[in-house]
């Protein structure tokens, strides 16, 4: 038998009791609606799975913490430094020098010569689907967790 959630109490005139006592419409209104919602033990399961698969939609969703290397794509190709050790590296490009600055873990631009700073308000990046990128100095920051397939190491 399905459970019966009533959201407005039940007017005689609208249920299919057979009662016979009748409101007046006075009483009623017209925006006064009996709505029955028959909830059957599939839709209780379907709503619990739908959430469970939301939720680790959520926590995958948000990434891991980079480990590996941080990957400096710029326009002489790959660099590469390893993420447990804090440094700052500058990076010559087209319009003049980006600093980037690796500190616990995270990698982001702390000075940048281009014009309009975007890169800066990056902020920190330190998730493994996160990336900066100065584009008018053509420098992009990512990251990976294998050196093997990399060529060029920073120093």
């Amino acid at each position: 038998m399905p459970l019966q959630i009533s959201l407005w109490p039940d007017y005689p005139e609208l249920s299919d009791a057979g009662n016979s006592t009748r409101i007046d419409s006075k009483q009623v209104g017209r925006e006064s609606v009996a709505v029955k919602i028959h909830v059957r033990p599939f839709d209780i399961v379907a709503i619990l799975v739908s959430l469970a698969v939301l939720l680790v939609f959520i926590v995958l969703g948000r990434g891991s913490e980079a480990d590996g290397y941080l990957v400096i794509n710029d326009t002489q190709g790959e660099l590469l430094y390893p993420l447990d050790e804090n440094r700052e590296i500058d990076i010559r490009g087209p319009v003049g020098i980006s600093t980037i600055v690796i500190e616990n873990g995270k990698a982001g631009f702390v000075h940048s010569d281009c014009s309009d700073k975007l890169c800066l308000a990056m902020g920190m990046v330190g998730h493994s689907h996160e990336w900066a990128a100065c584009l008018p100095n053509r420098v992009m920051l990512s990251f990976t967790a294998r050196a093997a397939d990399r060529t060029r190491f920073g120093d």
